[in-house]
């Protein structure tokens, strides 16, 4: 799972939340683990979604925060082939 935080401050957040909730419904994403907290000026939203190309393409989308979103993995250099000769030297 990708966390996922947003801070509102003040606007309508019956409205922002409708925005996000279309996001979702229009890409056949479900977010889990919905969470939020109040404070004296914002809100806090936070949420978790199953795929780490949705978690980035939601955070631009709506200026949030990825959590600990691991670097993207890059493939291993291309290795040389074995011959038999190495595997003979490698079973002495």
């Amino acid at each position: 799972m990708y966390p996922i935080q947003l801070v509102f401050g003040e606007g309508n957040l019956a409205i922002r939340l409708g925005e996000i909730m279309e996001w979702f419904t229009r890409r056949g994403i479900e977010p889990r683990n919905i969470q939020y907290g109040m404070g004296a000026d914002h809100i806090r939203l936070r949420l978790d979604l199953a795929e780490a190309e949705d978690a980035r393409a939601f955070s631009e989308a709506f200026a949030g925060s990825v959590i600990d979103l691991p670097a993207p993995v890059r493939p291993a250099g291309r290795h040389r082939r074995r011959t038999r000769r190495d595997l003979d030297l490698a079973a002495d």
